[in-house]
């Protein structure tokens, strides 16, 4: 089974919708809702699935999931949706256990 998340945000004062995982070359999808013209973010690569996902003002942050090699990670990136950029988080302290 494929697992994406996906996350509904505004951008230029337009609702896109922001689809990842699910696709082995790891392509991050985008929807405007208001036309339903699908695109993809281009400078960017997210190879994993099954991971959560949740969105804080104009940030997606992405964690844990499987990679393309069916291992667990217990990583936190977070997804810029002004620069379209996914940056690695270093957390501190203790990672929860990957899942």
């Amino acid at each position: 089974m494929t697992m994406i998340s996906a996350a509904k945000v505004k951008k230029e004062g337009e609702t896109i919708a922001l689809i990842f995982g699910g696709d082995y070359e790891g392509t991050v999808y985008t929807l405007n809702l208001e036309t339903m013209k699908s695109g993809t973010v281009d400078n960017v690569r997210y190879e994993r699935w099954g991971h959560s996902s949740s969105t804080i003002n104009n940030h997606v942050y992405l964690f844990g999931g499987r990679d393309n090699n069916y291992e667990y990670c217990n990583d936190l990136q977070m997804f810029d949706i002004d620069t379209d950029t996914l940056v690695e988080i270093e957390a501190a302290g203790e990672p929860p256990c990957s899942r």
